[in-house]
Formats: structure tokens, C-alpha cells, sequence
């Protein structure tokens, strides 16, 4: 078995639930409640990591200010889905956000020079089509 696929199955279903289990909160208290219960949820998550392997934290300016940045944008990022699911439907919010892969893809291609084939070139031009045709 391929190492990368456990631990990708295991973000595949942590974010199937991360993505559904707010609409059922929404129900109850407001988007920037919940932000803040996640964001409670996450640093738990990240002090028992620190604890259970007597973690040193690597200090770098530059790369601790990207991932600051990486951090940030991703909580501002839940705070969009969160109030999208809280007017729409979940089932075509969560598909729609789920294709951020595609602006990866574009940005590694400028940043990083990775090229695409034709065929992942027409796979990128159906995904973001798909975003046209679930949007409408």
C-alpha cells in the first residue's frame, strides 16, 4: 500500500466532517461563534501534538511568517464557508469551495513552472466549469 494514501484518507473524511458538522451547529448559534469553537477545536489539536512528541518549534522569520499567513488565510477561509452554508445549501457550497485545488494548480504553474498535460489541462477547464454550472 501506498504510505500517502492512510493518512490522505484520513484528511479526506476529517474534512468531509469538518465541512458538514457546522450546518448542523448553524442551527443553533451564529457563524462567528462557531469560528471561534474551530478555532478552540484546532489549537487543541495542535498543543496535544506539541505534547505527545516533546516538540521543539523551529524558528524561521520568513517561513513562520508564511505559514502565519497560511493559518490565517484558512481561518478566514472557514469564516466565508461558514457564512456561505449559513444562507445556502451545503451540499453545492461545499463542492464549490472544495475546488480550490484548481487555483493551486494555476498558482504552481506560475510560482513553481509545474506543467500540465493536455489532459490535466482539460481537467482543470471542467473543474472550473463546473463551478460555472453549480453556481447557476
Amino acid at each position: 500500500m501506498k504510505t500517502w494514501l492512510i493518512p490522505t484518507m484520513g484528511a479526506l473524511f476529517c474534512w468531509a466532517g469538518w465541512a458538514f458538522l457546522p450546518k448542523l451547529a448553524i442551527q443553533n448559534i451564529d457563524t462567528k461563534s462557531i469560528l471561534i469553537y474551530e478555532a478552540l477545536g484546532a489549537l487543541t489539536i495542535a498543543l496535544l501534538v506539541l505534547v505527545s512528541i516533546d516538540y521543539k518549534l523551529e524558528l524561521d522569520w520568513k517561513a513562520g511568517s508564511i505559514a502565519f499567513i497560511s493559518g490565517a488565510l484558512n481561518i478566514l477561509g472557514v469564516l466565508c464557508y461558514l457564512q456561505a452554508i449559513a444562507k445556502g445549501k451545503i451540499s453545492l457550497i461545499s463542492t464549490i469551495s472544495a475546488l480550490y485545488p484548481l487555483l493551486v494548480i494555476i498558482l504552481a504553474v506560475f510560482f513553481f513552472q509545474e506543467s500540465l498535460t493536455l489532459k490535466q489541462f482539460l481537467g482543470l477547464a471542467l473543474g472550473l466549469s463546473s463551478i460555472i454550472l453549480l453556481a447557476t
